[in-house]
């Protein structure tokens, strides 16, 4: 019976450990469970400036291609006035031919005034005015004539730095495509990480009520397991008690037994006695 007493005791022992194993299995959840939940904020937190990340490049995409439409419109502009110059400098050129034509009759009425002696005064005047007109013509076309070239030079130069910085333009339109499609990875790598995470913490969730289930189940044996041994030492004491009382009176029997044969001796020597 002491052996029975024995078990129950180390049985209740064990299950007092293993509740204390259990307790520590479950901080280490809970600190699990914590950390998994600050990872979830933390993917939420990156989630929205992945959004906000997308948003803004969105909105550049947007901005961008207004850019780009006013580029266009420049570069067209730029061509007409290209056009336009050029029409310009033709028209300069026939303005030059005429001066170089009314200078050259002028000079010819000069001639024709020289030769008509003194009726040809005043047509010499008029041809002399004629040829001022012409060479003031012929310097103010020729001015014209550079500036159209130096503004035809700066439109060159300007249509070719617009074309560059269209390039460029196009190439970060693409390049925040790319980057615009980035995001939306992320986003949606972010989402099933999220879930991930939920699904985790969900886990851990289940794992808590199965641990409390099982510490209350094994609080339940613990207590049984301690009533087990105190039941097995009472009845083990009790056990011992009655070893103690049945040795006295297996003691008291051989003592009773020891005086009825001492009794029995002294009634034969007297029956002996008594026929003599």
């Amino acid at each position: 019976m002491n052996e029975v007493s024995t078990g129950a005791t180390e049985q209740a022992h064990n299950t007092n450990h293993l509740a204390e194993e259990i307790d520590s299995l479950s901080e280490k959840i809970e600190h699990a469970s914590e950390y998994s939940k600050q990872i979830e904020s933390r993917s939420m937190d990156t989630k929205d400036l992945s959004e906000q990340g997308n948003i803004t490049m969105k909105n550049l995409y947007i901005k961008n291609e207004e850019i780009t439409q006013s580029f266009h419109s420049i570069i067209n502009m730029i061509t007409t006035l290209q056009n336009k110059s050029k029409d310009i400098g033709d028209i300069v050129g026939v303005i030059d031919e005429i001066s170089d034509k009314t200078r050259l009759l002028s000079l010819n009425a000069a001639i024709e005034a020289a030769r008509a002696g003194e009726h040809g005064k005043g047509f010499a005047v008029v041809a002399d005015e004629v040829k001022k007109l012409s060479d003031q013509s012929i310097n103010s076309t020729s001015e014209i004539s550079n500036i159209v070239k130096d503004i035809q030079n700066e439109i060159e130069k300007t249509f070719e730095a617009v074309k560059i910085t269209d390039i460029i333009v196009q190439n970060n339109k693409s390049n925040m495509k790319e980057t615009q499609e980035i995001f939306d990875s992320i986003v949606k790598r972010i989402d099933e990480i999220t879930d991930e995470i939920k699904s985790i913490s969900n886990a851990f969730i289940d794992m808590k009520n199965q641990k409390d289930s099982l510490v209350k189940e094994v609080e339940s044996i613990a207590n049984i397991s301690e009533e087990t041994a105190a039941a097995s030492e009472e009845i083990s004491a009790t056990i011992e008690e009655q070893n103690n009382i049945n040795n006295k009176v297996y003691e008291a029997i051989t003592e009773l037994q020891l005086l009825v044969n001492n009794l029995n001796q002294s009634i034969s020597v007297f029956k002996i006695n008594n026929k003599m």
